[in-house]
């Protein structure tokens, strides 16, 4: 990943905890939201907690007929 990528709020997350390597995993790109952090500053929209509670909803409830979507903090499918 390049800083360019991370700088951007997009995350690479693969979901499968605990599964054996020879099964099929999920991959998901996942939006953290413009979150009020230092780097964020006071203005940003996204408590932190709200993020990232969202996104452990988000990859919880991912499936693998989720794989290669990008989603945000907040549950909503984004369009790329």
């Amino acid at each position: 990943m390049t800083s360019n990528t991370a700088d951007s709020g997009r995350t690479v997350f693969i979901t499968g905890a605990g599964r054996g390597l020879g099964q099929a995993l999920a991959v998901l790109s996942l939006h953290r939201g413009w979150v009020r952090t230092d780097m964020g500053g006071e203005r940003a929209m996204v408590a932190a907690r709200h993020s990232a509670n969202g996104l452990k909803r988000t990859i919880d409830g991912a499936s693998m007929a989720d794989s290669g979507s990008f989603y945000a903090y907040d549950g909503k499918q984004v369009a790329w």
